[in-house]
């Protein structure tokens, strides 16, 4: 994008230049002592000149003779290259003569209103100093100075033109740089370090040759790059342009309504004021159902408490607060921000760094200090502010004021009085301090993106979100809402209305007709009811027979509830026929006869008990059984195990009678595990004790000795490389010398040539004085007598060639080392593990501070008992090998063994006896086992039939208690049931139900039921069949709806007339723009650069953007206008609303501002905001992820140096944001840490 730096040779030839060669000074003062011819400088100085202007321009456009900061590569802007001061113009080169009119003014101006010494005076009128004139070339330059407080701002060439001239030079590229090399460039390079950033080019016409200029050509020189920023002006805007970015000379204050004290009066009086919070179904439902009601109106016009003392707040004009520091606390986004990170603001402050390092996180907490919340949350949908523990420092006048808390209600409101009312003293209706911070204070990239980026936008709405702010819009979307869903939900009450009223006219019909239906079916039904209570004798009224159809149904009713609850109370007496009951009076004397047979049969029970409990008990003979059976299983498993074993002595009697050979045995096993594990230890060991016997002598007896060395040659090894690194560094020094030496030279050398060529009859040296006599001499020596030593350059290069020999030795000498050191570490391993078994082994064990030697001596012994213990091992195993043939086995030995063992304990002497006479006992001891399994065999057989008649002695007594039991449980449940018949009787007499005792109970519930069955259907006939209730019931529900929708209808309908009644947003920012026009059309003109738009004007309900040279027919839409322009115009009402309001703090946050715009876009912002830090101490923050404009920002700022800073913030991996404070000055390179 932009691009302006220097490369590593051109700062070296920088060192040449502070300090240059005395022949080269001396050279460059003899071109300046040249002789003039007639008063004029030679013709052939004017060529040098010349020739010099255009060779040094060629040599700018490389880029690597300009100096470079970080961020500067790929910068082009204005600068094409600087020289280096040995490469500089002769001061005397291009002579700069005091102010006075030329041939060359008097052509252009004359002597009229506009000559030269009127242009002087308009730049005067304009605030420069130090205006000067020069005179030469094709065209005469005013300089002059622009400073605030004797500070240099920027350096302005002003060129007087003429249209002709002016459009000629544009159209011709070579020739306008040729123009700029000669008479612009030699300012340009007077300007050190970042100065040269602030020149400014000038050319001014008389106001009717600026109207001859075609439009493209001003453009196109407007839109030059080289050397500075350029302007194509008027005689008659001189003072109105320069300096440039000058702010708007007034700025009308806008007056219009506040729409949100508009809408929050309208909508309070109609108890609407939920309408201005987020939309909730919730609230809109409450408010049509009349659970919300309207709030009583304020009297005093909406002012809130502290109103009566803000006429002291207010009576200043512009308070001097701004941004002192701020801490983030603990939090505040953890993932970005540590506790301890804080902030110290200065006057200047540019934030910058990559997308996601935290710049925009930085301004969104000074939006919560001050505001309270973050109007992004809010647009996302987010509830509630953002937790906050961190503090923001005000500066207030010279005092410093801590926001360290979140504001509640009332401090908003106080600060919204303080920071953002007029000094006409306006009430403070609302809390809009959000709104109005995002209004005068902070510039975010929302809504840009918004006004940008919409395919089809509104202009007027998006306007409007800039003038009143985000959270505006979104309070004018939310009664938007809110006006939408009142008329969505009117038509359908007033639909609903409107069908309710027919369908109620309609049931209104059909209830009458069905009415007197009714009546007719009644005369045949009611005389059957009244025959059925008769039978039943039951005490109830009858029904008159000129009752209503209502009445009569009261009446079936209470009969209806009456009959079914006789019906359930009458129940029981479905049991009398059971019971042998046929009339109520045979209930009266039945109970005797059953008590008597209950006693009877509780008799006999208590007999047949008695007989059961003298019965032998059947379960403690089936336990002597089984105790039994389990014995008899463990004689039959002792009888197989006798015969297993005598199987077993078949087979090992052998190994019984050989003795001697089963215990060599078992001694061979011992020996030869003894041997193994000698064996199984010094195996570990057998590779190093080879080793150490068939490998070469040691060259150290200890270790010690060895790391000493290693130690003592890394040091040495270390020195070696530290002295190359500084020789390299020398040598890189040396290298760079040389290369700029030999561009100086070649210059120099192409200097002297030019010279020669110009002065072909001299032979002097115009450098060194020397007279070579004739010119081809002089020629010669220039072309091959200027050489450069690079001796010391060779001798270094051959010290370094010296020491890397020195570094591949010594890498050999500690490869070899480590390599015996390894070796020593494997001796010293084994001696330690022969040591751990040692005694063991019946070695002895080496000491810890053995030499190489004794330790290789002790390793050797180790593998000598090696070897012995496997031929030991060997003899062993070939012997037991031999008694295994003949079948003496460890597997048969131990199996004898475990037979042995089980043989005694049966108590026979195993350790006396032979293979025969074990075989003999064990038949006998066999044979008394058959005979005990024999008689314990009969004793099962008789417990058996000893249980099995017990059994079913004890089932006959089960049976005859059951018997009894079954008896008295039949007799008690008729006993009960005959007590329930007694009792339903009694409560159907108390109910009103009065039979007979000769009346039959069957007869008397048939009566019962059937009234009952008649009741209920003659009741349902009037319920459902003939729906008469129902449409009664359903006219009386709607009813009571349509009166609940008109009420609601009109609810619906005062609402959409109070929503109806709210002008939108975009019809409040007509007043602005037309009060505030032209001071955002004058500010847009200045920030758009090339300026292909003269003003902006109203034409209609459309803002226009007017180009110049065009018919007000050809104005642009901002809907037409890029993205650029757009953002232009943003900006421009962006800072009118801030310089309009005289009690905003004096401070502004840009977010991204120039994300969208060009470098010529760029740089009128920048010179926008160093005028408005200057004119009014604004203080500025500015964020931007693009390294070439932070380069450019810290440029154009450098020159405040301390008030100026540059936060430079990163994210490396999962830690948090790091921040790395600057400051510069304009003639360093470095930047200056700040400690933060």
């Amino acid at each position: 994008m932009l691009e302006c730096g220097r490369s590593r040779a051109a700062r070296t030839a920088q060192t040449y230049a502070e300090r240059p060669p005395l022949s080269f000074v001396r050279g460059l003062s003899a071109l300046q002592r040249v002789p003039r011819r007639g008063g004029r400088a030679g013709r052939g100085m004017g060529r040098l000149r010349r020739q010099r202007a255009r060779g040094a321009g060629a040599v700018r456009q490389d880029a690597r003779h300009r100096r470079q900061r970080p961020g500067d590569a790929g910068m082009r802007l204005f600068h094409p290259g600087r020289q280096p001061r040995d490469r500089r113009l002769p001061r005397h080169a291009g002579r700069l003569h005091r102010a006075g009119p030329d041939r060359v003014a008097r052509r252009f101006y004359g002597r009229g209103e506009s000559s030269l010494e009127s242009l002087i005076a308009q730049l005067e009128r304009a605030g420069l100093v130090r205006i000067r004139a020069h005179k030469g070339g094709e065209a005469a330059v005013i300089e002059a100075d622009h400073e605030s407080d004797g500070l240099l701002v920027g350096k302005y060439v002003v060129v007087p033109a003429e249209p002709e001239w002016l459009s000629g030079l544009a159209e011709n590229a070579g020739a306008f740089e040729r123009f700029e090399d000669e008479r612009i460039a030699p300012f340009f390079f007077r300007l050190r370090g970042d100065w040269s950033w602030s020149l400014y080019v000038v050319y001014v016409l008389r106001d009717d040759a600026y109207a001859r200029l075609p439009v493209d050509r001003k453009r196109r020189i407007e839109g030059g790059k080289r050397y500075g920023r350029k302007l194509v002006v008027p005689f008659s805007a001189v003072t109105e342009t320069v300096p440039v970015a000058k702010l708007p000379s007034e700025q009308r204050r806008f007056r219009g309504s506040d729409p949100y004290s508009d809408w929050s009066a309208r909508l309070r009086e109609a108890g609407l004021s939920f309408c201005l919070e987020p939309y909730s179904s919730k609230l809109l439902s409450d408010y049509i159902e009349g659970a919300l009601v309207a709030a009583p109106s304020d009297p005093n016009g909406g002012e809130t408490e502290g109103g009566s003392d803000l006429a002291a707040v207010l009576e200043v004009r512009r308070p001097n607060v701004g941004l002192g520091a701020i801490r983030f606390g603990s939090r505040y986004r953890p993932h970005c921000w540590t506790p301890d990170t804080a902030i110290d603001f200065a006057r200047i402050n540019l934030l910058e760094g990559a997308n996601g390092a935290g710049k925009t996180s930085v301004l969104e907490a000074i939006e919560l200090a001050f505001t309270g919340k973050i109007l992004r949350d809010e647009m996302a949908g987010r509830d509630g502010a953002e937790p906050w523990d961190g503090g923001l420092t005000l500066a207030v006048g010279d005092r410093e004021e801590l926001l360290d808390a979140l504001p509640g209600p009332s401090e908003r409101r106080e600060r919204q009085s303080r920071f953002y009312r007029h000094r006409d003293r306006e009430r403070v209706r609302n809390t809009q301090l959000n709104q109005l911070f995002h209004q005068h204070n902070y510039f975010s990239s929302e809504a840009v993106y918004r006004f940008c980026y919409d395919r089809q936008p509104d202009y007027r709405q998006s306007f409007a979100r800039v003038v009143f702010g985000e959270e505006m819009a979104l309070i004018e979307e939310r009664w938007g809402k809110y006006k939408e869903e009142f008329g969505d939900k009117w038509k359908s009450l007033r639909d609903r209305f409107v069908e309710t009223e027919a369908e109620l006219d309609m049931l209104r019909a059909q209830i009458r007709e069905r009415e007197e239906r009714i009546a007719a079916g009644l005369e045949t039904a009611l005389p059957l009811l009244e025959k059925l209570i008769r039978r039943t004798a039951a005490s109830f009224p009858l029904v008159g027979r000129k009752a209503d159809g209502r009445d009569i149904r009261a009446w079936l009713e209470r009969l209806y509830a009456l009959v079914s609850e006789a019906d359930v109370v009458a129940k029981p007496l479905a049991e009398a026929g059971a019971l042998g009951l046929s009339t109520f009076g045979d209930a009266s004397g039945a109970d005797a006869a059953l008590l008597r047979e209950i006693a009877e049969l509780q008799a006999a029970r208590d007999e047949a008990a008695r007989r059961r409990a003298e019965l032998p008990d059947p379960a403690a003979l089936q336990r002597e059984l089984h105790e039994r059976e389990r014995a008899m299983i463990g004689l039959d498993a002792r009888i197989a195990e006798f015969g297993r074993w005598a199987d077993e002595l078949k087979r090992l009697g052998p190994l019984l009678d050989d003795g001697g050979k089963r215990r060599r045995r078992t001694e061979l096993e011992r020996e030869a595990s003894a041997l193994r594990r000698r064996v199984e230890l010094l195996e570990p060991l057998e590779r190093v004790c080879r080793d150490a016997n068939a490998a070469a002598g040691f060259g150290y007896e200890r270790r010690e000795e060895a790391e000493r060395k290693r130690e003592e040659l890394e040091r040495r090894r270390a020195d070696v490389r530290l002295s190359r690194s500084r020789l390299a560094e020398r040598i890189r020094t040396e290298e760079e010398k040389a290369d700029s030496a030999h561009r100086l030279l070649a210059h120099i050398q192409s200097l002297g040539l030019q010279y020669a060529k110009e002065h072909e009859a001299q032979g002097k040296c115009p450098m060194c004085g020397v007279d070579h006599r004739t010119a081809a001499k002089l020629r010669a020596l220039i072309e091959h007598g200027i050489r450069h030593d690079e001796s010391e350059l060779h001798r270094l290069r051959v010290e370094e060639r010296e020491l890397t020999r020195e570094n591949e030795r010594l890498d050999a000498e500690l490869a070899h080392l480590a390599d015996e050191l390894k070796r020593l570490a494997e001796l010293e391993e084994a001696a330690a593990r022969l040591n751990l078994h040692a005694g063991e082994l019946g070695l002895k064990p080496i000491a810890a501070s053995a030499s190489v030697s004794d330790t290789r001596s002790g390793l050797l012994e180790a593998a000598a008992r090696l070897d012995e213990a496997r031929g030991a091992l060997e003899d062993v195993l070939r012997e037991a090998r031999r008694l295994d043939e003949a079948g003496f086995t460890l597997a048969r030995i131990g199996q004898l063994d475990q037979l042995l063992a089980l043989v005694s304990a049966e108590k026979l002497d195993a350790s006396l006896l032979t293979a025969d006479r074990l075989q003999a006992a064990l038949t006998i001891a066999a044979d008394n086992q058959l005979k005990e399994r024999g008689a314990a065999e009969e004793r099962i057989r008789l417990l058996r039939l000893e249980w099995k008649a017990a059994e079913e002695a004890r089932l006959r007594a089960d049976a005859a208690l059951a018997a009894a039991d079954r008896g008295l449980t039949d007799r008690n449940g008729r006993l009960r049931r005959l007590a329930g018949v007694r009792q339903a009787a009694e409560s159907l007499r108390e109910r009103g139900f009065r039979p007979k005792d000769d009346d039959g109970i069957e007869p008397w519930r048939a009566s019962l039921a059937k009234l009952l069955e008649e009741a209920r259907l003659l009741l349902e006939t009037m319920r459902t069949s003939d729906p008469l209730a129902v449409d009664i019931a359903e006219r009386d529900r709607l009813e009571a709806e349509r009166a609940a929708l008109a009420l609601r209808r009109d609810r619906c309908g005062r609402a959409l007339e109070a929503l109806n009644g709210l002008r939108p947003l975009s019809a409040y920012i007509d007043g602005f723009v037309e009060a505030n026009i032209a001071a955002i059309g004058d500010l847009f003109v200045r920030l758009h650069a090339p300026r292909e738009f003269e003003r902006l004007a109203l034409r209609g309900d459309e803002l226009v953007a007017f180009r110049r040279g065009r018919t007000d027919a050809d104005g642009c839409g901002v809907n037409e206008m890029s993205t650029g322009q757009r953002t232009a115009v943003l900006l421009s009402i962006f800072f009118v609303m801030h310089l309009s309001m005289e009690t905003a703090p004096n401070f502004i946050l840009l977010d991204e501002p120039v994300a969208n715009m060009d470098d010529l876009n760029v740089l009128g912002l920048l010179d926008f905001l160093r005028q408005l830090t200057i004119e009014r101490g604004t203080q500025i923050v500015f964020t931007t992820a693009n390294p070439a404009v932070a380069s450019l920002f810290r440029r154009k700022f450098s020159i405040f140096e301390e008030r100026f800073r540059s936060f430079r913030l990163s994210r490396p991996g999962d830690e948090g944001v790091r921040i790395v404070a600057e400051t510069y000055v304009p003639d360093k390179e470095e930047a200056v840490p700040v400690a933060t």
